[in-house]
C-alpha cells in the first residue's frame, strides 16, 4: 500500500512540476533540437510501448496476463515520468526550485522503479491492488502524463 502512496506522489510531483514550467520558455539557439527530440520520444514512448508488449504478451509472455499488462504499465508510466524529469531538469535549470523538483521526482520515480521491477515482488507489494486497482493508477499516470506534455505553456512552446 505504501508503494500505491509513492507512485501518487510521483504522479503529483509531475504535475506540479509541469505546472511550475508552464511559463518557462522553450529553449532555443544550440537546444531547440534536442528539446525537439526529446519532445517526440516522449509523445511516441508510449504507443512503443505498449506495441512492444502487446507483441510480447501475445507471444513470448504467457499465463498471469492482467498481473503482466498492469506491471508493464505501471512500469513504463513510472521510467517515462523519470525521463521526463532528467529532460525538464536538462531544458530548465535556471530556477533553483524547479530543479530541486525535478531531482525530488528523478528519484523517486526511480527509486519506485527498482523494488517492483520483479513481477512476483510487484504482487506482493501492491497485493489486493492487482490488477485492477493497478489498472486505474496506471491509466491515472497515462492521462496525468498525456495532459503534462500536451498542455501548451504561455511561454512559447
Amino acid at each position: 500500500m505504501i508503494i500505491f502512496g509513492v507512485n501518487v506522489i510521483v504522479v503529483f510531483l509531475f504535475i506540479l512540476q509541469k505546472w511550475l514550467n508552464r511559463t518557462a520558455p522553450a529553449p532555443g539557439g544550440r537546444a531547440e533540437k534536442p528539446y525537439r527530440a526529446f519532445r517526440w520520444f516522449f509523445l511516441v514512448a508510449p504507443v512503443m510501448a505498449a506495441s512492444v508488449f502487446s507483441v510480447l504478451f501475445s507471444t513470448v509472455l504467457t499465463g498471469r496476463f492482467h498481473e503482466r499488462c498492469s506491471h508493464a504499465l505501471v512500469l513504463c508510466m513510472l521510467w517515462l515520468f523519470a525521463t521526463s524529469f532528467y529532460a525538464d531538469l536538462v531544458f530548465f535549470i535556471k530556477s533553483r526550485r524547479n530543479r530541486l523538483l525535478c531531482i525530488a521526482g528523478m528519484v523517486t520515480a526511480a527509486g519506485t522503479v527498482v523494488p517492483l521491477t520483479p513481477l512476483d515482488n510487484y504482487v506482493v507489494l501492491l497485493g489486493t491492488l492487482v490488477p485492477t486497482g493497478t489498472y486505474i493508477l496506471g491509466i491515472g499516470m497515462l492521462l496525468a502524463y498525456t495532459i503534462g506534455w500536451l498542455y501548451p505553456r504561455s511561454g512559447g512552446r
